[in-house]
């Protein structure tokens, strides 16, 4: 894994502890497009629309 994955992690952790769920969302959805080059359901509608 690259550092950018640690920070991410690091980062949903202490959110976590913090109780901001909304936040950790939105890392997750970081985290998951640097490690799998994820993209979400959302970016490709929001794409679409644009196009």
């Amino acid at each position: 894994m690259n550092e950018q994955i640690y920070k991410l992690i690091t980062r949903m952790v202490v959110a976590v502890m913090a109780g901001r769920h909304k936040v950790v969302q939105e890392l997750y959805e970081q985290y998951l497009r640097e490690r799998y080059l994820y993209v979400s359901l959302k970016e490709l509608l929001e794409s679409k629309k644009a196009g």
